[in-house]
C-alpha cells in the first residue's frame, strides 16, 4: 500500500533555510486558501498538482507495484508588486535553488520505500492558488518519486 503522506513528511522535515530562517511548510492538508507576505517565504506541499503518474507491477521477490509520484514542492518567496519581475530577487532565488539540491542530494531517500529519482527546479512567478492574479516570486521544484510497495 502508498504511503504519500510520508513522502510528503520527510519532504517538510527537509532543513531548509533562507537567508538564515527557516521556512514554514504547509502540507496538503493544511494549506492556506490564499497566502499573504506575512506568510512569506515558505514553502507549499501542493497535492492538486501531484497525481499518481504510473503504476507498474514488478517482479522482484513476489508480486509489488512500483508507483511514480509527481511532487511538487513550491517556494514563495515574495508577491511581484505591479512594475516589478522576478529578475528583482533572482540572487535570491537562486541561493534558495542552490540550497534546495544540495539539501535534496544526500536524502534522495525519503522513506525506506521511496526515493527521489528526478528533480527539475525552476525560478519564475507563481499564482497561489492557482488562477488567482496574485504572483509571488519563487522557485517550483517537481519532484519524481519512485515508491515500491
Amino acid at each position: 500500500m502508498s504511503n504519500i503522506l510520508a513522502i510528503y513528511d520527510a519532504l517538510a522535515a527537509l532543513p531548509l533555510t533562507f537567508d538564515g530562517q527557516p521556512l514554514p511548510v504547509y502540507l496538503p492538508d493544511d494549506l492556506p486558501s490564499a497566502i499573504h507576505s506575512a506568510h512569506l517565504p515558505a514553502r507549499l506541499l501542493l497535492s492538486g498538482r501531484s497525481a499518481v503518474q504510473s503504476m507498474t507491477p514488478l517482479t522482484m521477490s513476489g508480486a509489488r507495484t512500483a508507483v511514480l509520484w509527481l511532487v511538487t514542492d513550491l517556494f514563495l518567496n515574495a508577491p511581484i508588486a505591479q512594475g516589478r519581475a522576478v529578475g528583482d530577487a533572482a540572487a535570491a532565488l537562486a541561493r534558495y535553488e542552490s540550497a534546495y539540491l544540495s539539501t535534496l542530494r544526500p536524502r534522495l531517500a525519503l522513506t525506506p520505500n521511496a526515493v527521489i529519482t528526478q528533480v527539475l527546479a525552476q525560478a519564475g512567478t507563481f499564482a497561489y492558488p492557482d488562477g488567482s492574479s496574485t504572483r509571488f516570486s519563487g522557485v517550483e521544484a517537481r519532484l519524481l518519486v519512485r515508491e515500491v510497495t
